[in-house]
């Protein structure tokens, strides 16, 4: 995933209906990327460019991360089935 699916994956959330809060790409750290999305509890997409994973996360009390969830192939991390898991989490 670089800078085209990391504003794909933008797209998607804004057209499911998601307000974006905070996004950034970072091409010199393998072309990282997060973006922080508004839900009853604050929701984190993060792409790791250098394990090849999508990381789903929520805001903790303390104002960390955990993992909700990790993609590891290609089949898990495409926007639609990132969608729809955001979507299952927020019914």
């Amino acid at each position: 995933m670089g800078a085209v699916d990391f504003e794909q994956v933008r797209e998607r959330l804004r057209d499911a209906g998601l307000n974006e809060r905070a996004a950034h790409y970072d091409d010199a750290s393998f072309g990282s990327w997060y973006i922080e999305i508004e839900a009853r509890r604050p929701l984190r997409v993060v792409w790791d460019g250098k394990d090849g994973s999508l990381i789903l996360q929520h805001k903790n009390v303390e104002g960390g991360w955990d993992d909700l969830g990790i993609a590891k192939t290609e089949a898990e991390q495409t926007p639609s089935t990132l969608v729809h898991y955001i979507g299952s989490l927020e019914s």
